[in-house]
């Protein structure tokens, strides 16, 4: 289906995109079903009308990301080594970190009291049921180490 619109949308195939006509200093204000608000403000102290820029204010949890940067960040995920983490006492945790020793402290942290600790390094890391949730946290906050819950 090719794109249309109607009512000010954006018909895209599988989503809908919300298309505004702003003027500059315009604030469009967006609220989330938490009640948090993010603003959108197009700034007019520029006349360049290749180079528009946006002003974006979020609260602190949100991370702003422009698509290059974000694509940028998750390949350097893809090549960070990420360990399956257990022990018989605690659950297992999935970490992305620089190497073995720095993921096995890192569960230590979480664990104090674990022991027989078992380390193994995942393979097709992009192929696990678990990756979309080291995606997101890699994009909320990306220092290492991280970790997730297994499963």
């Amino acid at each position: 289906m090719a794109d249309s619109e109607f009512n000010g949308c954006l018909y895209t195939g599988k989503k809908t995109m919300l298309v505004l006509c702003i003027r500059r200093g315009d604030v469009t204000t967006i609220t989330t079903p938490d009640g948090e608000i993010l603003s959108i403000v197009m700034l007019d102290d520029d006349r360049n009308y290749e180079n528009m820029r946006l002003g974006i204010s979020a609260p602190h949890n949100y991370r702003i990301l422009r698509h290059d940067l974000r694509n940028q960040l998750l390949k350097r995920l893809r090549d960070i080594p990420v360990f399956e983490v257990g022990s018989a006492l605690h659950e297992t945790q999935i970490i992305a970190a620089d190497d073995y020793t720095a993921a096995t402290h890192f569960y230590e942290q979480l664990y104090p009291t674990s022991c027989a600790i078992v380390v193994q390094v995942v393979e097709d890391v992009t192929q696990q049921p678990w990756f979309p949730r080291l995606e997101t946290l890699w994009l909320q906050d990306n220092t290492l180490p991280l970790g997730i819950v297994a499963g």
